[in-house]
């Protein structure tokens, strides 16, 4: 069995398992599209994602619990008073 990840909530929700390599790879599809849009509704970032190839054959199964999870883990943020929400790469101040 391949090694698993257990998704976060920034609610507190419960997460789920994924396989590791499935999320690495996920993850990093969604950081790439933000390198050329810095914010991008959920309906955008799934649809720059449909196009991806490595990506592409399971999205639809783990796309949902990803968002939540890399708002959790620090990765992005939601931009506030955006209709519809949008989200862009958090920035760390040192």
């Amino acid at each position: 069995m391949s090694e698993q990840i257990l998704t976060l909530d920034p609610n507190g929700k419960t997460g789920v398992l994924m396989p590791l390599d499935i999320y690495e790879q996920l993850k990093e599809a969604i950081v790439e599209h933000f390198l050329f849009q810095p914010e991008m509704t959920e309906e955008e970032i799934l649809q720059n994602l449909s196009k991806h190839p490595v990506v592409e054959s399971y999205l639809e199964e783990w796309f949902k619990p990803m968002l939540p999870d890399m708002i959790a883990r620090d990765y992005l943020e939601m931009v506030e008073g955006s209709q519809p929400p949008a989200y862009q790469l958090k920035v760390i101040r040192c």
